[in-house]
Parts: C-alpha cells; sequence; structure tokens
C-alpha cells in the first residue's frame, strides 16, 4: 500500500515539474530527485561508488551516464547523492547499493537523504590479489587531487593478475574521457 503510494506521489511530483517549467528558460525537465524516486519505486536501491566521506555523510556517485540533452539537461549526467547516517565501517572506494529513508532526497545536486539500509557491492578480493577492489578504488581516489566542490566518477575496476596490478576508470572534470589509474601491489 506504501508503494503505491510513493509511486503515485512521485508521479505527481513529475507532473508538477513538468507544468511548472518556464519555456524561455531551458531546464532539466528529469532531476536527479526524480530519476531517484523512480529508483526508489521500483524497490531498487542507488547504485555507485563512495567516492567522499564527511563524518557519517558519504556521497555515491553512480557510474552509468545518463544523457538528458534532448530535454535541454546534461548529456554526460551522473547521479550522485549524499547520504546521512552512514555506518562507520562504510568506505571510500567501495561500490554500495544504498536506500533513501523512505526514498525521500533533498531536490540538489548532489542530492541529499537519509541513509534507510545499505549493502556493500565490491569487496571481493581476485585471485592472486593482495587488495580488494574497493581498496584499489579507495588509492586511486587518494592519489588524485580534487577540490571540495567537486567529486570524481568512478567508472569501473579491474584486476590484472600478470602485472600485479588493478586499473581503476575514473572520469575527467568535464566527465567526457575515462582515465585509467593503476594501482600496483608491488
Amino acid at each position: 500500500m506504501q508503494l503505491k503510494i510513493f509511486c503515485l506521489i512521485a508521479a505527481a511530483a513529475v507532473l508538477l515539474a513538468a507544468c511548472g517549467a518556464n519555456a524561455d528558460e531551458p531546464s532539466n525537465s528529469v532531476t536527479d530527485i526524480q530519476a531517484a524516486a523512480l529508483i526508489q519505486a521500483e524497490g531498487t536501491g542507488f547504485i555507485g561508488y563512495v567516492v567522499k566521506a564527511d563524518g557519517e555523510r558519504i556521497l555515491v556517485v553512480s557510474p552509468d551516464r545518463k544523457d538528458y540533452s534532448a530535454q535541454g539537461g546534461q548529456i554526460n549526467y551522473y547521479a550522485a547523492d549524499w547520504f546521512r547516517g552512514a555506518p562507520s565501517d562504510i568506505e571510500v572506494g567501495m561500490k554500495v547499493e544504498a536506500w533513501t529513508l523512505g526514498g525521500e532526497l533533498a531536490e540538489s545536486y548532489p542530492a541529499q537523504g537519509t541513509l534507510e539500509r545499505i549493502s556493500v557491492l565490491n569487496d571481493s578480493q581476485p585471485k592472486g590479489a593482495e587488495l580488494t577492489e574497493d581498496e584499489a578504488v579507495n588509492r586511486a581516489l587518494a592519489a588524485l587531487e580534487t577540490d571540495e566542490s567537486h567529486f570524481t566518477v568512478v567508472k569501473s575496476a579491474a584486476y590484472d593478475s600478470a602485472a600485479s596490478e588493478w586499473t581503476v576508470y575514473v572520469l575527467n572534470e568535464d566527465r567526457d574521457h575515462v582515465i585509467p589509474i593503476k594501482v600496483s601491489e608491488r
């Protein structure tokens, strides 16, 4: 019953946002909050890499590109959410699936919400590797210089057993080019 009510509210919010748009001003007709509401309504959480941690808050960024250029938005858009109430064992580099409390997110970029639950998706360690995937991503992100107002989009990570190294793929600041970062285990 609550899911039906939430879906109805999410649909009403999308319609109200579309009706309130000014035709003279370009704007994103699909916002991060609306996309997150639809994801929550489908029962799946928000999947992405933890790229920043600040006390009990974590910033999770999706590796999946969305193209909103047809609606006047960005061509290279990556959803990002700050979550409050993160457990202390959740660290930068982990790929997670996160659910917001009540499916509610503050409309901003990155969006903001309170964490209901979280699952770690990449804590595996390939055969022969000394580091787990999340440890390799953490080291790659630590090697980057980013200021407070920017964040990195992590696309993926792969282990090369012959070279005993990880390659973490991140996007440049314009988010239009993939940069490989090597993380050696030696």
